[in-house]
């Protein structure tokens, strides 16, 4: 069952977790040490997690490897270096799901 891309960040962590589909995980890869893809039993990304949001997103390497859709990675793409600004910035826009201390959902 696909779903529409969550975007979820921890601050505290300095992490960011973008949800493709509800589909249970049964493999994760390592795309490079701070990027990993969870994938379903039919190879299919369920998520992609970032360890580290100074890293660099390897984009295309998820749209080839992958077959991840440039639409997916949008928010990804977003958050660029500065975090916390992505964050203001959607919750003004009104993409900001929920939130805690250090704890955010977009959609």
């Amino acid at each position: 069952m696909n779903i529409t891309p969550k975007l979820e960040i921890d601050l505290d962590a300095e992490a960011a977790y973008l949800r493709l589909s509800d589909n249970r995980v049964v493999s994760t890869r390592d795309v490079t040490d701070a990027v990993l893809v969870d994938l379903d039993e039919l190879n299919m990304v369920v998520g992609i997690e970032v360890l580290d949001l100074d890293t660099a997103v390897p984009f295309t390497d998820l749209a080839d490897q992958y077959h991840v859709h440039s639409d997916q990675m949008s928010a990804l793409r977003q958050l660029g270096r500065a975090p916390r600004t992505f964050v203001l910035n959607a919750h003004h826009q009104g993409t900001l799901k929920t939130q805690s201390q250090d704890r955010f959902e977009f959609c």
